[in-house]
């Protein structure tokens, strides 16, 4: 704060300053003392003493307030969100508006698309200011796919546990590591089933060896 004196020919402050004006910053009495010219009479070498007065004020410095927020920063899964709650002061405002429930008030909502810092400015009953951050961070999505192939009437078992027998695609929603849903993305293609007929013929007691491996001696299909 900057104290002035009334104007005067002479200063001096309790702080040591001589000057009209003196800035300070911490609390205490500040007392200036201010002295007039000296009254002397024409051609002669008699002068009068000088008067002085003095005047005082008195600087009380606040403390800033101290703010904290809780939780002091976060992890949170992509889509989810967190409640941040600032303490230390009177009334509170938080920037930036992307991402907030709110910009005033103790205890905000805060759910980003992507990693952010906020902030909160907290004012205190003798209107002193502070600020403090907390960053909010946000985990991706974990996303994969995969191509499978069976034949007609096989059953696939997809990674979240469902058989599927037809073709098509499917997303199976399954937690990571970290806690968040992972997305696997799978393609299933149905290969078809082929009947092939072949003939073969073989005398009385030979033996035939089918595609399958197995032998035969016995007319048949």
């Amino acid at each position: 704060v900057t104290l002035t004196s009334s104007a005067a020919p002479s200063y001096q402050w309790s702080s040591g300053a001589i000057t009209q004006s003196i800035t300070v910053n911490a609390s205490g009495t500040y007392t200036v003392t201010t002295s007039e010219a000296l009254a002397c009479v024409q051609g002669t070498t008699a002068c009068t003493a000088c008067s002085s007065a003095s005047a005082s004020a008195t600087v009380t410095v606040n403390p800033l307030p101290v703010i904290a927020i809780s939780p002091a920063s976060s992890v949170i899964c992509n889509g989810a969100s967190v409640a941040l709650t600032a303490s230390g002061a009177n009334t509170y405002s938080w920037t930036p508006a992307t991402g907030l429930s709110a910009t005033t008030g103790a205890t905000v909502t805060a759910g980003p698309a992507l990693t952010a810092t906020f902030t909160v400015t907290g004012t205190d009953a003798n209107t002193c200011v502070a600020t403090q951050d907390v960053t909010v961070t946000v985990l991706p999505i974990p996303t994969s796919q995969q191509s499978i192939n069976i034949c007609e009437g096989d059953p696939h078992t997809l990674p979240d546990g469902t058989v599927v027998t037809q073709g098509g695609t499917y997303q199976s929603t399954l937690v990571s590591a970290q806690g968040c849903d992972s997305v696997i993305t799978t393609t299933v293609t149905i290969l078809p089933v082929y009947d092939i007929m072949a003939d073969a013929v073989i005398c009385d007691g030979e033996t035939h060896t089918l595609p399958s491996g197995n032998l035969v001696t016995l007319a048949g299909s």
